[in-house]
């Protein structure tokens, strides 16, 4: 069976640029689609690209028995599929007050702080993300309607210090569809439509604006 998604993803790490053979690599897990296809995908190739995937996963402390239960089913895949999990939960609202920004950047905050620490504690040489062509055209567009410069501009590189983004050249639908042929658990996070957060009021757009 065809799967354009796992294809990208192997030819983005093919040549070991982003990640080199015989690594470490810490996958952000939320339990959405995005990151589960990618621990999978990464799990699927890790025997043919010399590599070692463990997974983190950070409890916002934002949506209370949701996020807990986000949590659990982390774990539980990860058991699963033999993977080991690293956990933290986190008060973000807290955060966001102590440190007077928002609760979507103290989260993001948070997390990327998390996922530097574990990866420092287990020496992992690579922390993978779930980012993909779609959050890059909103990204560049979010940037955009802030005013930003030219810098702002070119949005998430696939690689920038020890953080690779190797869906960065998959599309949604083709991760979905990856999700869907592979049969994959996942949870959906209500906050994605909560249109407190400007990343979903961009999303509310005609996609075809988005996607410019």
């Amino acid at each position: 069976m065809k799967t354009p998604m796992l294809d990208k993803l192997r030819s983005a790490l093919k040549d070991g640029r982003l990640i080199p053979p015989k690594s470490r690599v810490l996958v952000a897990l939320s339990g959405g689609a995005d990151s589960i296809a990618l621990l999978h995908g990464m799990l699927a190739l890790a025997n043919e690209l010399d590599l070692c995937v463990f997974a983190a996963h950070l409890n916002h402390g934002i949506r209370g028995d949701s996020a807990d239960a986000d949590e659990a089913f982390c774990k539980n895949v990860c058991e699963k599929w033999g993977v080991t999990l690293f956990a933290k939960k986190a008060d973000c609202p807290a955060l966001a007050l102590e440190q007077k920004r928002s609760l979507e950047e103290a989260a993001r905050a948070a997390r990327y702080a998390f996922l530097e620490e574990t990866a420092k504690k287990i020496g992992a040489d690579r922390v993978a993300v779930a980012h993909h062509r779609d959050d890059q055209a909103e990204t560049v567009l979010l940037n955009l309607f802030r005013g930003t410069g030219a810098s702002g501009l070119r949005a998430m590189r696939p690689l920038r210090q020890n953080i690779v983004r190797p869906l960065l050249f998959a599309s949604k639908g083709e991760i979905l569809e990856y999700v869907s042929q592979n049969g994959l658990p996942f949870v959906q996070d209500e906050t994605n439509s909560d249109k407190a957060y400007a990343r979903n009021r961009l999303r509310a757009l005609d996609p075809q604006l988005r996607l410019i």
